[in-house]
This record gives structure tokens, sequence and C-alpha cells, in this order.
């Protein structure tokens, strides 16, 4: 029971967290005993029988455990134990059991009966001893994030309005915040999969939580891409001649600051409001602001607001008035932007011979601007949203909700039809791909640890069989925590599983010294010793394991010697104490030396592999983004194809945040080639957040709707659909190239194709297409792209991409230039770690001597 109940009671930190886990134990429980009574009634005879249904049992929990390792952690640990009892009763039964008698019902049932006492104590505890419900911490992280996002949106806005004041202690606090808000994040969806397993009485549903955090992170992503496009530094500032001073690259004039600041007010009223729909309060909350960061003088006068009869009414005055800012600064940014069509006499020069003239710098900070602008009113579009679906829960009454529809499947009549007609329809061909599906399951690095797992326990049964008074059934804990499903991970929680059971162990054997048959002193020893213990297991998860496996070496030792203390013939404490040292001496080394040996999984081997599939999941990513831009005679609808590329962002996301531990594991990995090199895979895994955010900013420039027909007739054009076309091959082929290379550890070619030059080949297309469109009032008519498409005067032609459908196409241009430059910069760190092949040719007509090695 004790091994059943420190397990529970440390990984649940709240209420949701104790119920999903326990449901999937008490299913295991039940086909554990069922399995129980096969060996006991029918294979009791056959040795090899009972070990083939105990490795599978063990298999099936081996994969489970690599799958997820939080959510069946416990499912593992009780159940590899009831496996392994079940065989090992036939060994040495704890009854007056015989071979040749009558199936051990007694045992089988004493053993149910105290695993359900134990959950049964385990649920009180968890729900009647001061209960941590997760749908509170929800709330909390939910009304927390919120002035995290007001002061972001904040220092965006202010870095938007006073370039020239902008400094570099700006950026690091905005990236500190950008990175403490996807925490935050992290703790919400992890505490809404808690909350969907509670029974709760509340206002909101599950999937009004889940709904409320989808808008908060479509309002944090448009932040998240305004901070990405504001951290280039090339568009912050320019050096001057002399390499000395700086000057602001973008001027804003006092009326453009004004409309800023007026945008700026405006989203912190809307995000006041939406505190106060959460909170459900009916009156409004102060502003929530950074004390070290003031805000401008504009947007702290709130008498400006006219007073409305209702609520309702003041919010649409704040809604409208941010949307007349964006308008007003809309209206004036073309007049800033005349000179892009005096740079140039020359029509016909070509797109390379443009990315050096000053049109093309110009035309940068146009694309930067529009980008902001288009942004922007994504923000208010997101932030109009989430305040809508925040207010129709103020006036909501609390019900009872029963949350079960997360362990059922979503669509079970569909899945039945579905594999009904492929029961129907099985030919060769299908027969075939579900055989080769099946053998690469069975030799991928999870089901080979559970074969490990599986191999691992009929040695210990074949152990045990032979030193049967070494009590090597404690044994099967401690094995279990220390074989893990990589190497590094071995040699990482080795020390912790020593000195853990070390510790309490010894601990253990001081109790029984001190107090002997005296169980009340045992007791009272144990909640002394268990809370430091329990409390240590709050700080990480190295604290985690070393705290657990002294509590269990704690209740193992105690159980054993109290159960035993009047049996005759049973060890002295001390010769006990050191035959669970020897034990634990054992049983770690045959762990390290059998993940060593048997199929080595090296945790940097996985980390390579998962880096791998990271890269392709950026390519199909970044191919998913550049589909969904362009009109499609396809039926599917954007809102349903922009879902899908969220999931996959998320999963990128949540791919990404897995590395870290496998970069702890890595390093504690002993290697032939020398120390590895951890801080340049570290510096990998930093710039694919970087990347992932810019590819982020890139699926917003488009908005909610696909480009015009209009905007694809020009980017189909003769001039821009190759630049189009090689841009898109050039990304994808580089990150395939950085995929292959983390997977085959093969050198890097010495030059790969730049997808930054790509980039302005690509503008400098269209900017020649733009002034090549405007010469044609001075001169002859020619025909080009956008003949009939967009008006000849300069002036009308500022106005015109001033319009939403081309902004989205100058938004994107802003945005791929981000893109291109983090996939670019990927090449300096994957050559310091996999090395870099020789040039071939150094120069023209000259063939150096290959160097085989």
């Amino acid at each position: 029971m004790t091994d059943l109940m420190i397990p529970k009671v440390t990984k649940a930190r709240t209420v949701g967290n104790f119920i999903s886990p326990l449901c999937v134990l008490l299913v295991w429980l039940f086909v554990a005993a069922a399995c129980f009574a096969f060996v006991q009634t029918v294979l009791w005879a056959t040795a090899a029988g009972i070990c083939i249904l105990v490795c599978i049992q063990i298999y099936v929990l081996g994969v489970l455990r690599a799958v997820s390792r939080p959510r069946f952690y416990v499912t593992t640990y009780i159940g590899s134990q009831l496996a392994f009892s079940s065989a090992a009763s036939l060994q040495y039964p704890p009854t007056d059991y015989k071979l040749d008698s009558a199936f051990d019902a007694p045992y089988l049932r004493d053993m149910i009966v105290s695993h359900l006492i134990g959950l049964f104590i385990c649920l009180l505890v968890n729900v009647l001893v001061f209960p941590d419900f997760a749908e509170t911490h929800l709330k909390d992280h939910l009304e927390a994030v919120i002035p995290k996002l007001s002061l972001l949106t904040s220092l965006i806005i202010s870095k938007l309005s006073n370039p020239a004041e902008y400094i570099a202690t700006d950026l690091v606090h905005s990236d500190a915040l950008v990175q403490e808000i996807q925490r935050d994040f992290g703790a919400i969806d992890s505490e809404i999969a808690q909350a969907s397993a509670e029974i709760s009485y509340s206002r909101f549903s599950i999937k009004d939580y889940a709904r409320i955090a989808g808008s908060f992170k479509s309002v944090a992503a448009v932040l998240f891409s305004l901070q990405t496009s504001l951290s280039n530094p090339a568009l912050r500032h320019e050096r001057l001649q002399n390499g000395e001073q700086q000057q602001p690259l973008i001027h804003i004039s006092s009326e453009m600051k004004e409309g800023w600041h007026k945008l700026n007010w405006s989203c912190q009223k809307l995000f006041n409001s939406i505190t106060t729909n959460l909170k459900n309060h009916h009156q409004s909350s102060s502003t929530h602001f950074h004390p070290d960061t003031p805000l401008p003088s504009t947007i702290a006068t709130e008498n400006t607001l006219p007073k409305s009869a209702s609520t309702d009414d003041a919010i649409t005055e704040v809604i409208k008035s941010g949307r007349e800012a964006l308008s007003a600064f809309e209206m004036h940014q073309p007049d800033m932007f005349m000179s892009i069509f005096n740079t140039r006499s020359d029509a016909n020069v070509d797109g390379d011979a443009i990315e050096e003239g000053a049109a093309f710098r110009e035309w940068e900070i146009f694309l930067h601007m529009s980008l902001c602008i288009h942004a922007a009113k994504e923000l208010v579009s997101e932030l109009t949203l989430l305040h809508d679906q925040t207010a129709r829960f103020v006036s909501a009454s609390r019900k009872l909700r029963v949350h079960i529809n997360q362990y059922l499947p979503e669509h079970p009549f569909e899945s039945v039809t579905q594999f009904c007609m492929k029961s129907k329809y099985t030919n060769a061909t299908s027969v075939r791909q579900f055989m080769i599906k099946l053998k690469n399951n069975f030799i991928s690095k999870k089901s080979i640890y559970g074969l490990k797992c599986s191999f691992a326990l009929l040695c210990m049964l074949i152990i045990i069989d032979i030193y049967k008074h070494w009590y090597f059934s404690g044994a099967i804990g401690i094995f279990i925590v220390s074989f893990t499903p990589s190497l590094g991970q071995t040699y990482t929680v080795l020390p912790l599983t020593i000195g853990g059971i070390s510790v309490g162990a010894t601990i253990a054997y001081a109790s029984v010294t001190i107090f002997g048959k005296t169980s009340f002193g045992h007791i009272g020893f144990g909640a002394l010793i268990g809370i430091p213990f329990f409390y240590l297991q709050l700080f990480n998860p190295r604290a985690s394991i070393l705290g657990l496996l002294a509590l269990l070496a704690f209740s193992n030792y105690i159980c054993n010697s109290y159960a035993n203390i009047t049996t005759a013939g049973f060890d002295t404490p001390a010769v006990y104490l050191y035959r669970v040292v020897a034990i634990l001496s054992c049983t770690l080394s045959f762990a390290v030396v059998l993940n060593l040996l048997v199929y080595p999984a090296f945790a940097r081997h996985i980390l390579r592999d998962k880096m791998s599939a990271i890269f392709f999941d950026f390519g199909t990513f970044y191919r998913q983004i550049a589909s969904n831009m362009y009109p499609s005679e396809s039926s599917v609808s954007l809102a349903v194809e922009d879902s899908d590329t969220k999931d996959r962002r998320n999963q990128i996301f949540s791919q990404i945040a897995a590395l870290e531990p496998l970069l702890e594991h890595s390093s504690a990995e002993p290697r032939l080639e020398g120390v590895f090199p951890t801080r340049k895979y570290r510096e990998v895994v930093q710039r694919m957040y970087r990347l992932l955010d810019r590819l982020e900013c890139l699926r917003l420039s488009a908005g909610r709707k696909r480009f015009e027909r209009d905007v694809d007739v020009v980017m189909n054009s003769f001039t821009m659909a190759e630049a189009r076309a090689e841009m898109i091959q050039t990304l994808r082929l580089l990150l395939n190239v950085y995929s292959s290379v983390m997977k085959t550890k093969q050198k890097m070619l010495p030059s790969l194709p730049n997808a930054t030059r790509v980039r302005h080949r690509l503008v400098g297309n269209f900017l020649q297409v733009v002034l090549r469109h405007s010469k044609n009032q001075n001169r002859a008519y020619v025909a080009d792209a956008l003949d009939g498409i967009m008006p000849v005067d300069k002036k009308r032609i500022l106005e015109a991409l001033n319009s939403e459908k081309w902004m989205k196409l100058l938004s994107y241009f802003s945005a791929i230039r981000e893109v291109s430059q983090e996939v670019d910069e990927f090449a300096s760190p994957m050559k310091e770690i996999f090395g870099e092949y020789p040039e071939v040719l150094s120069k023209e007509g000259s063939f150096p001597e290959l160097i085989v090695s």
C-alpha cells in the first residue's frame, strides 16, 4: 500500500492531476489481477508461460512510460510490481500455497483490497485535506497573464511611437516578458488538462476555458510577431559614416505618435474590461502596469473617454477609438514614402540593382510599417474577440460540471464506421502497409525500451529464484525508477537513486533500532521524516526523485522489518540494512550495464532525431502557411486550414520545449569524441524558438483571409513567379539540409543557398514592377503586371498599396525577411557542431588535391 500511496500523493499536485492517472491505474489494476489469476490457475506449472505473460505486461507498461512519463508513471510503477509479484508468488509463496493446490484467492484478494484502500486514502487526502483544484490555478494564471500582455503591448507601442528613445534594455525587458508569457501558457494548457478530470461547480466549462485560452494565445501571437519584427537591429538604427553615432531609421511624426498613444490607451481599457469579466465584477479594476515602466501622459488621461450610459457603450467607444487611430495612421503613411519614386529615374533597372539603391532602403521601411499597422489591426480584432468571449460569462450561473469526455474518443461512431469500411476493403497493398507500420513501431525506440524492460524483469526473476532470502522483490521499485528510456537519464538519476535509497533505509534502520515493536513510534517518526521529503519534491524533477526514493526505501524497510520482527530467523536490523544496500548496489549496477550493453539508447541520439524531426516540421509548417495565403479552388475553408496550421505550431512548440531534458541527459553521458557540445546545441534550440516566432509572424501577416485575386495575378506574373518559387524552394531546401545533417551527423556543405539574398530579390522585383508601373504616366504606355489593377499616379499608387489587400502582401514581404534571416543563421552553429566539407574548387580552374579520411 505504501508503494501505491507515496507515488500517488507525490505526483498529484492538484485534484485533476490525481484523478486522471487514477482512472488509468484502476483499469490496469483489474487487468493485472486478471493476469495474476491466469498465472496461478493456468500457468502455475509452466515457467515459460509465466515468463511470457509477465514480459508482455512489462512490455506494454514500458511503452506507456516511454510515451508519456507524467501520466503513466504511477501506472507503470504499480503495474510492474503487480506483474512481478504474480510470478514471484509462485517461487516463494506468501501464504501456505502449494504448487499442486487450488488458486491462492486470499493473496490476490488481499493485494487488490490493499491497493483499493490505498487509492481511497489517496483520494481522501487529495480531495478532502486542503484540496487544491486545478481550476483555481487556471483562473489565477488567466488573470495573471493579462497584466503581462498589457505591459508588453505598452512596451511595443512605445517603441513604435518613440523609436529615437529605444535602448537595448527595452529589448531585454520585452524578450524576458515574452518568455514569461510563454511559460504561463504552458502552465495554462497543463491546468486545462488537469481541470478536465475534476468535478467542479463553476461558471465556465472546460471548452469555455480552452476557447478563452486560445483567444489569449491569439492576442499573444500578434504581440510576439510585433516584438519579433521590432527586435531586428537593421530596422532600429542606421550607423552614420563616422561610426560613432546612431540615429533612428524610422521617423515618427507627432500625428503618428498621437495615433499610437490613442491605440495604446484603447488596448489598456480593453485589457481592464477583460480582467473585470474574468473576475465577474461589475466595477472596473485598476490598470495593471509595471511600476518601472511609466506610460506616456497621453495614455494616463482617462477623462478623454466619453461617459456612456452602460459598460457596453463605453467598450464600443474604446474599440472605435482604437480603429480611428489606426485609420488616421494609415492615411498619414503614404506621404512619408513619396521619396521612393524619386530615388530612381531609370525604370528598366533589374531587381539586383534596386537592392543597392535608396529606393530599396525606403521600401524596407514601408514594408516594416505596413506590417506594424496590419499587426495592430489584428491586435484590436483579437482583443475585441477576447472581450466578447469573456463578456458572455459575466452573468453566467454556476453549474455542476462533470467532464467525462476526456476518457472517451472524440467521434466513437465515426471511428467504428471507418474501421468497418477498412476491414471490408482489405487488399494486399493495405496489408503490406499495415505490416510495415507494425514493423516500424516494433523497432522504434519506445518499443525497444519496452523489450529491454521485459528482459530486465526476466533476469530479475531468475535472480530471485536463486537468492530467495535476499529480498530481491523489494528491489523492483528501485529498478523501475533507475531503468530509464535513455542512458543519459540513467546516469542523471543514478546518484539521486543511491542517495535517496541510502538515506531512506538508514533513517528506517534508526527508527527500528530506537522504537523496536512500538508501532506508534514508527508512525510518528515516519510523519516527522515524511514532511521534509514530501516538501523536497516540490522544487524540481531531480529533487522529486530524491524525495520519492527516500520515502519508498523508508516505507519498505519499516514494513518488512516490523512485519517480521517476531519471525524466527529474520535478519537483525543491521544485517537487513546491509542486505538492502547490497541489493541496491546490484540493482543499480545491473540497470546501468543493461542500459549500456543491450541496445543502448543514448540521449544525444534521441536529441538529434527529435531536432531533425523539428526541422522537417518547420518545412511543413512553412508550406502550410504559404499555401493558405493564396486563393485556392479547394472546398476546405481557410478557417479549417488555419486551425490545422495553429495545431502544427503548438505541436512544434511542445517538441522544442521537450528538448531541454534531453540536453541535460546528453551532457551527462560518456562520449569518446569528447565533451558533449551542450552550449552549441542549446544555441540551435534557442534559434528554433525564434524561427517558430518568425513563422508565426509570417502566418499572421495574411490575416483572416487569403490574398485577393489581384495580388495573386501580380505574384504569378513572369517577374514575380520565379523569385517567389525560388524563395519557397530555398527555405525548404535549407530546412531539409539541416534536418538531414542533424539526422546523419554528416558535415555541412561549404556553400549553401542564401535565403536572405533570395528574399531581397523577391522584394526588389516587386519594387521594380511598382516603379516601372509609375513611369507609364511620363512616357509611352508599356504593359506590365499592374496594368488594370493599380493606378499610375504615384500618390495614388501608395494609397492603393496602403489598402487592405496590398498591405497583407507588404506585411508578408516584411515577415519573410525575418524568416529568411533566421534560417540562414542556423548554418553557423551547425557548422561548429558537425564541421564543414572543404571547398572542392577554391578558385576557378583550380582543382585541389582531395584528401580521403
